[in-house]
């Protein structure tokens, strides 16, 4: 069941990808660089609530979140360049293939996902700013999961 689940959704994700590209020229690793931003802006945003504190969740350990920040912007700095590459390389007859996450991986990312909106949507009521709170809370499941969703998709070519 959750194999047909995670084939119905890339199925889904190619279609959107392979429109969007031939209506803007931009391709599936665009979407790919951007679920990555959504993953780092939730940490960046976790940190800063510590100083500035406008998310509904407390920030304990705001040196724990600031490692991995760093942590996994360093990973996530290597997956932006592996996108730029086979972005670029989509003109050239060389193939560079972006790291692709197995199934499992892209399950847990979709659970995880799934964990985030559900304590979300208890403590919503609460929140004082609605994007910045979803942002805060889901970003970097959410982010993480557009990523290795529009990884699996092949490009059209040029």
């Amino acid at each position: 069941m959750l194999e047909a689940l995670d084939r119905k959704i890339i199925e889904k994700i190619t279609k959107f990808s392979h429109w969007f590209q031939k209506l803007t020229g931009l391709t599936c690793y665009f979407f790919a660089k951007i679920g990555i931003f959504m993953a780092l802006l939730e940490l960046f945003m976790r940190a800063l609530n510590y100083f500035i504190p406008f998310l509904t969740i407390k920030t304990i350990f705001p040196v724990l979140d600031i490692f991995f920040l760093f942590f996994f912007g360093v990973i996530f700095l290597r997956k932006i360049y592996l996108c730029n590459k086979a972005e670029e390389n989509l003109f050239s007859s060389e193939v560079i293939r972006v790291e692709k996450e197995n199934f499992w991986f892209r399950i847990w990312c979709l659970f995880f996902l799934f964990f985030d909106a559900t304590f979300l949507l208890l403590h919503i009521n609460e929140a004082r700013y609605i994007i910045l709170e979803i942002v805060g809370r889901t970003g970097f499941f959410m982010g993480f999961t557009i990523y290795n969703y529009f990884v699996e998709v092949t490009p059209l070519p040029p």
